[in-house]
């Protein structure tokens, strides 16, 4: 029974102390939101890593896949006509990057919005 014994008082540790939120993983939610980058924070990565048209809001010939190594995959993607919309949530507000979409398959165009 010792050994027994032990994982039970280990599962129960384990679960009391997730109930107190000392696991980090806390259950409100919270953690992923303060997770996200603000505004300011998105853009200057964006143009640390795409050059001097990038940190004017311009995106130009960008490869989608290399993009989204970088910047991740957006939250929410919609599709008007011949303009496709890539949404980025961040902690205080949204970016938008309007695209011209028949271009999407190999090089990504258009500019950054700020919401």
């Amino acid at each position: 029974m010792g050994c027994l014994g032990l994982i039970v008082l280990l599962m129960l540790l384990g679960w009391i102390g997730e109930m107190a939120g000392c696991n980090g993983g806390g259950g409100t939610g919270q953690a992923t939101e303060s997770a996200k980058p603000t505004k300011a924070e998105w853009k200057a990565k964006f143009g640390e890593k795409f050059g001097f048209s990038a940190k004017m809001g311009i995106v130009e010939n960008l490869k989608p896949d290399q993009f989204k190594s970088v910047m991740g995959a957006p939250d929410r993607t919609q599709t008007i006509g011949d303009d496709a919309f890539w949404y980025y949530e961040c902690s205080d507000g949204m970016i938008q990057l309007e695209l011209y979409a028949p271009n999407l398959v190999v090089f990504m165009q258009g500019k950054v919005n700020d919401f």
